[in-house]
């Protein structure tokens, strides 16, 4: 049997950009970017998945919007 490793891009890059306080040598923040590969990496080597998506949220849903019009408001 095939094994697939579905990964939430969103949840773990946002996750990393707040727990991992990295930055380069100018000072943007790269913690979000490098727990997101570290993560995506750990996911492999652990599973050994045959395939491996990553999925992103496009944005926002306006359905979402019709049932709770501050969905995502605080969030730029």
């Amino acid at each position: 049997m095939k094994t697939v490793a579905l990964i939430d891009g969103n949840w773990l890059v946002r996750r990393s950009h707040h727990v991992l306080e990295l930055t380069d040598g100018e000072g943007r923040p790269t913690g979000g970017l490098f727990g997101f590969l570290q993560g995506l990496h750990r996911a492999i080597s652990d599973l050994s998945p045959d395939v491996v998506v990553v999925f992103w949220d496009g944005g926002v849903d306006p359905w979402r919007l019709d049932i709770w019009p501050g969905y995502k408001d605080r969030r730029e």
